[in-house]
């Protein structure tokens, strides 16, 4: 179950907005009001922009690391306390070096869903999205490999695989 670990962002009509918060902080851990109609869904996007950069991130650097003879568990412990991580590594990083695919937080047909709407959204404000595009064609990938019903997490088996390294996993 979600509740509680929720993120909302509103926009729109300030005054409803304030009507519901209290409803809303019963589901939610955090809220915000941003401002006019469209906000919301616009800051969705950045967010979901930078989910998708950090994911490919979280796969290529563990790749590298096991390409260079390391422990990938142990850089999954050192990254976590560095500078480098993020709440993306913490999650899916761990997930891979576990092979937990399965647990299944963010599948990649969410990710194809919301690809077209960030790359047309950047496009039309004339916004480069050059590491976006990167990591959105190694999400492709991952849905052409058999990756699509896992968790996105599994791009770390895309990369192993792109590095000559063996899948850790079966896929569909």
């Amino acid at each position: 179950m979600l509740g509680g670990r929720l993120v909302l962002y509103a926009s729109g009509d300030r005054a409803a907005y304030d009507e519901i918060a209290h409803v809303i902080e019963g589901f939610t851990q955090k809220h915000w009001y941003l401002g006019e109609f469209g906000n919301a869904s616009r800051m969705k996007y950045v967010v979901n922009m930078l989910v998708c950069i950090n994911n490919a991130a979280t796969a290529e650097a563990p790749t590298f690391a096991a390409k260079m003879g390391l422990d990938t568990k142990q850089v999954y412990d050192h990254v976590t306390q560095s500078f480098g991580s993020s709440r993306v590594w913490e999650q899916r990083a761990r997930m891979a070096v576990e092979g937990d695919y399965v647990s299944a937080r963010g599948t990649y047909n969410i990710s194809r869903k919301d690809a077209k709407i960030i790359g047309a959204e950047a496009a039309a404000v004339f916004s480069p999205a050059l590491l976006f595009s990167v990591a959105l064609q190694m999400h492709y990938s991952g849905m052409a490999q058999g990756f699509a019903g896992l968790d996105t997490a599994s791009l770390y088996e895309v990369y192993r695989m792109a590095a000559g390294l063996p899948s850790t996993v079966e896929r569909d």
